[in-house]
């Protein structure tokens, strides 16, 4: 009886263990991966008027193409400020200073942020009135 009540216990062991390492593998073997998104600062302005581009979930050391949809199937792309590429940091983020397109008429547009890696990103850019 001793020798059953000891086996039992071995086996309740063995197995918590089992469960116990199993979920932790399971934690660390999981990764959750963060959507890539864009934000423009200021989200408004006139033509030709600085704005900061914020770029986050784009994978690490990926190279990123900003551009603002000013028609239909035609892009124009944003520069940077003394940049040559736009590159994301080793946590997937970016910081792009550049300035409206100078032609577009007042009106919603499509900033568009595509990386190297395939990550793509869109935010909302209205462009007012100069006055």
């Amino acid at each position: 009886m001793k020798r059953f009540r000891y086996a039992c216990w071995i086996g309740i062991i063995a197995v918590s263990a089992c469960l116990i390492l199993g979920c932790a593998a399971g934690t660390t073997a999981t990764k959750t991966t963060e959507v890539p998104k864009i934000f423009i600062t200021p989200d408004s302005g006139k033509a030709s008027a600085k704005i900061t581009i914020y770029g986050t979930g784009f994978k690490p050391g990926e190279e990123i193409d900003i551009v603002m949809v000013v028609g239909a199937g035609e892009k124009v792309g944003l520069g940077t400020e003394k940049v040559d590429v736009i590159k994301a940091n080793a946590h997937g983020a970016f910081t792009a200073k550049t300035a409206i397109y100078v032609r577009a008429k007042p009106g919603n547009y499509a900033v568009e942020a595509s990386g190297n890696q395939g990550s793509e990103a869109k935010a909302s850019l209205t462009v007012i009135p100069k006055k």
